[in-house]
């Protein structure tokens, strides 16, 4: 299985190229706790939840194995960022409200991180994880980025990724799922920010270090076509797919 972080390379990129999480997340999955202390946000990347939680929680621990993604996240002053893994943390037993993992579950050891956030949670504490699925804009430039994800790129994103797109619902949690709430991420975008974007995915890096040749040069053509005219914004949507319980 290839476990290789293909992120790290491109940290500033990712930090500036990736969608931004809806605030409406934050405040549902707050209000789905009883106390609002501490959270802690597991492979937070460059910290695109971290921020969102210091809204909501007095404390914010944040989390990632990558030290080059970290030192490029935003720093805020009631966020703690650790360089360290998800399944040994460095949190006391029974120590947080709320446990957040974005976009990231497919990449743990379930099982021992599981374990790590039943350890870390507090009796009631809630557990979050979402993903989300393929960019929609309009049929024309979606068939190309289906091109692009299932044709060019197949062969290279890793096996974990079949787990996103099941939207996790292969992992067995240890607790009842609490019904989710029905949000999308949006953002409105240039061609150009768009495309910068596609070369945040793993699969993108994967290819251009294993054939040193740019994958969306292969698709510019007819994204250009798609896209109609480069020079207007387009607003691009991701469904979300969540999997929350409470610890008993």
């Amino acid at each position: 299985m290839d476990d290789k972080n293909y992120f790290s390379g491109i940290a500033q990129q990712y930090h500036h190229n990736r969608p931004e999480y809806p605030a409406e997340i934050f405040q549902y999955l707050s209000m789905l706790c009883d106390d609002r202390q501490s959270a802690w946000d597991v492979a937070t990347g460059t910290g695109q939840a971290a921020t969102h939680l210091v809204q909501q929680f007095n404390q914010v621990i944040a989390t990632d194995n990558s030290q080059e993604q970290i030192a490029h996240a935003k720093k805020l002053g009631n966020i703690d960022y650790r360089h360290e893994n998800a399944e040994s943390s460095s949190l006391a037993d029974s120590s947080v409200d709320l446990i957040t993992v974005a976009q990231a579950l497919h990449w743990l050891d379930f099982d021992a991180f599981m374990a790590e956030a039943k350890r870390v949670l507090k009796p009631g504490g809630v557990f979050a994880a979402w993903c989300y699925s393929l960019v929609h804009i309009n049929p024309e430039v979606d068939k190309t980025i289906d091109h692009l994800y299932s044709e060019i790129l197949k062969s290279y994103w890793s096996k974990r990724h079949q787990w996103l797109d099941q939207a996790y619902d292969n992992f067995d949690f240890p607790y009842p799922l609490i019904n989710s709430p029905d949000i999308k991420m949006e953002s409105t975008w240039t061609y150009q920010q768009f495309v910068a974007y596609l070369r945040t995915w793993s699969a993108v890096q994967k290819y251009l270090q294993q054939e040193a040749i740019d994958p969306i040069q292969q698709i510019l053509q007819p994204l250009e076509f798609a896209w109609c005219d480069t020079g207007h914004m387009k607003k691009c949507q991701w469904p979300l797919h969540f999997k929350i319980f409470r610890k008993v």
